[in-house]
């Protein structure tokens, strides 16, 4: 059976090295920082590739484990409310939270806009 499906990968590196040394290109997004909307972004990049948004299927979000794993997770949180630490130690979980925070008003919106254009088909 063939599939016609593209693939996509968002990062703040636009190219890394997987392993066996094979090379993965991405498309830049700094989900950290609210403008431009991760939404606008992904918009873009599959309206370059002459894709509408409603032929997305499947969305993954992977957040920075180090800051939320049991191991290392206090060396960016407090232990007891799971809020940043202040200063330097807490910026990179501070991070972890808009990247989070944006995913979510991303699959937000996402969502609403489909859901109306479902509405408007007859």
């Amino acid at each position: 059976m063939l599939i016609n499906a593209k693939t996509e990968s968002f990062d703040k590196r636009t190219s890394m090295t997987a392993s066996g040394d094979q090379k993965v290109v991405t498309s830049f997004i700094d989900a950290s920082v609210e403008k431009p909307p991760m939404y606008d972004v992904v918009r873009a990049v599959m309206h370059s590739h002459r894709l509408s948004m409603t032929r997305m299927n499947i969305i993954t979000f992977s957040s920075d484990c180090a800051t939320n794993c049991t191991s290392a997770a206090s060396d960016c949180r407090v232990t007891t409310t799971f809020h940043s630490l202040r200063g330097s130690d807490g910026d990179k979980a501070h991070s972890a939270d808009k990247v989070a925070i944006s995913t979510l008003k991303f699959l937000h919106r996402a969502r609403a806009e489909r859901d109306y254009l479902l509405s408007t088909m007859h």
